[in-house]
């Protein structure tokens, strides 16, 4: 979902030591009020969140990770319900993953992939839910539906806060135990220097991956085509 591209400026510091004894008369150096006061200037601004328009401040790399309450898988397919057209929407909030933004380079950052429990998909309708869990994605046997990424294309030179940058990321989605290579598309916004949210989606043929539809009442037909999205918010762990 993954999760899925995002690069960051870092501040490289060098230090100087310079090591030298005093003198027997020397005395210790004191810091004046002025010194400390510079001192504890400089490290409430080092220690400040990035603004909207400017490039985060970070160490090298920071390992994200999807925030449980504010994420989500979704699929959409079309339905005949009752001899009308229907759209169907299951959410699923039982959604993992993450990754390493590399801040320095940010084409080195990468994907964990991303794991989506298939008894979480909820819709409007109890008896669909149970079709879909029970006869569907069979999910006593296939408990998990996951997204491994291979590469994340459209990763900017530059992550600056409060922009939005498009990105591709492409992987091997498996359901069932049937894996096939899929593109997800999407946009991410860096919100601050440790969150990041975005939408992620795809469109599949539910007979790439042998998902049938049992026979239904009222149920006249399910369109081949259905797409999965991935909404997420990652936070720096």
């Amino acid at each position: 979902m993954s999760f899925r591209n995002i690069g960051f400026l870092t501040l490289v510091l060098a230090l100087g030591l310079v090591a030298c004894a005093p003198s027997a008369t020397e005395q210790p150096a004191v810091e004046t009020p002025e010194i400390e006061e510079a001192e504890a200037t400089q490290d409430a601004a080092a220690n400040e969140p990035a603004s909207e328009g400017e490039a985060p401040v970070a160490g090298d790399k920071a390992i994200f990770v999807l925030d449980p309450g504010r994420s989500e898988a979704r699929f959409i397919i079309g339905e005949i319900l009752a001899n009308a057209p229907n759209t169907v929407i299951g959410v699923n909030t039982q959604v993992q993953g993450g990754g390493v933004l590399n801040y320095i380079d940010p084409e080195l950052s990468t994907l964990d992939e991303f794991l989506i429990d298939s008894s979480g998909f909820e819709t409007d309708s109890s008896l669909r839910n149970r079709a879909i869990r029970n006869f569907i994605l069979q999910s006593d046997q296939f408990p998990i539906i996951s997204f491994q990424p291979i590469d994340i294309m459209g990763i900017p030179s530059e992550i600056i806060v409060g922009e939005t940058v498009p990105f591709e990321i492409v992987g091997q989605l498996t359901i069932r135990e049937v894996t096939q290579e899929v593109t997800f598309g999407g946009e991410a916004t860096m919100i601050a220097d440790d969150r990041v949210e975005g939408l992620a989606s795809t469109t599949i043929l539910r007979s790439d991956f042998g998902l049938s539809i049992p026979s239904v009442p009222r149920v006249a037909g399910v369109d081949e085509e259905f797409i999965l999205e991935i909404e997420f918010v990652a936070v720096a762990g």
